[in-house]
């Protein structure tokens, strides 16, 4: 599969029929760590990353940037610097703190990545780890829960309509102010490192 587990956890496809929770410990432990990590340990695929899996995990999220904040239902007035501090640690390995109260927002992010619509597996895990490690700077609220009867939070006509919004905002911008926009510069790739582990709830337990 080129996916990894979250997105069929939660939507099971109809070729699996209906699906239900045991309740068991082993399955209680593994829905903890597809749901709240740690990330970077689940055994998604059995291949090995590619070397520019950040890369590819940084370019759609600044690609996308726009249209992925305002997807938020409950969007934090600050969601846009949480988000930037987590795509920080993923190319930096550097913990800034979010603003308060933007956990939640960063927790919503994290969970409606899909994979591998939106990235490839390995750049997936990277994401979710990343937006878990600086959510939790900042504390353990939950995002907005993910809906067990449909999955129009992952409506992608909606996505578009807010994507073709963003290009037209830019399109409107005096010319003189895209010119003086300052640029993101990331690390050369030579220097790059997948984000260390750390702390936080993303690394107290194995799956």
């Amino acid at each position: 599969s080129l996916s990894d587990y979250h997105p069929p956890c939660h939507v099971p496809p109809p070729l699996f029929g209906t699906c239900f929770e045991s309740g068991d410990p082993e399955q209680k432990r593994c829905k903890s760590a597809i749901d709240d990590g740690p990330f970077l340990t689940i055994p998604d695929v059995h291949f090995d990353p590619p070397p520019d899996a950040i890369e590819i995990c940084l370019a759609r999220s600044v690609k996308h940037h726009s249209s992925i904040l305002k997807q938020q239902p409950q969007r934090h007035a600050n969601s846009d610097e949480a988000f930037r501090c987590a795509l920080t640690y993923l190319i930096t390995g550097v913990r800034i703190p979010p603003p308060p109260g933007t956990n939640s927002s960063l927790r919503y992010i994290r969970d409606r990545v899909s994979c591998p619509r939106d990235m490839p597996p390995h750049s997936a895990e990277l994401f979710r780890h990343c937006c878990e490690q600086i959510a939790a700077l900042d504390g353990h609220e939950r995002g907005t829960p993910i809906p067990q009867q449909h999955r129009l939070d992952q409506e992608p006509f909606a996505f578009i309509k807010a994507k073709q919004q963003t290009e037209l905002e830019v399109a409107n911008e005096p010319e003189q102010d895209r010119a003086q926009a300052p640029q993101p510069q990331a690390p050369p790739p030579s220097q790059r490192q997948p984000p260390p582990a750390g702390e936080g709830s993303d690394d107290e337990q194995e799956p």
